[in-house]
């Protein structure tokens, strides 16, 4: 459901079809190199992508952050109507990431998402907060987002 969640086809800002944001006051840089989405200096920013969506539907999240310096990495997810309008603001939600890094510092994030009443797009966004320095940086790697084939669907 993801485009360009390898990050690898991506030498620039951020992969086709996805988008970036900061909050106000923010002054990170968000960058796409070496196979890898990075978010350094910033206070508050992701890159995200809009995917279709079917309410009701369970989806698994997966994606892979190394984290440097101060700040956190976590993933974001947000909702939008079929026609682009943000919707199901209490259904939106943020997996952090668990569990050990591993030999390169590299930790898991997953989890599992039903898309709410009202939804007809999910919002996937790899996010960073709290980074004070330009040397604090949050690289993303193996963006995934699929269906969870329910019961009826597997039979």
């Amino acid at each position: 459901m993801l485009r360009h969640g390898d990050f690898t086809e991506a030498q620039k800002v951020s992969p086709d079809g996805w988008f970036t944001w900061q909050a106000d006051g923010s002054r990170g840089v968000i960058a796409c190199a070496d196979g890898h989405l990075t978010i350094s200096g910033a206070g508050e920013a992701v890159a995200g992508f809009i995917a279709e969506a079917k309410p009701g539907t369970l989806l698994a999240v997966r994606l892979r952050v190394q984290l440097s310096g101060r700040g956190q990495g976590a993933l974001a997810i947000g909702w939008k109507t079929g026609d682009g309008h943000w919707t199901a603001h209490a259904h939106n939600a943020k997996f952090f990431p668990t569990g050990p890094a591993d030999g390169a510092g590299w930790r898991e994030i997953t989890g599992l998402i039903e898309v709410p009443p009202n939804a007809g797009k999910i919002v996937f966004m790899p996010s960073a907060t709290g980074q004070l320095a330009a040397s604090d940086r949050c690289a993303f790697d193996d963006a995934e987002l699929v269906v969870v084939p329910s019961d009826a669907e597997t039979k």
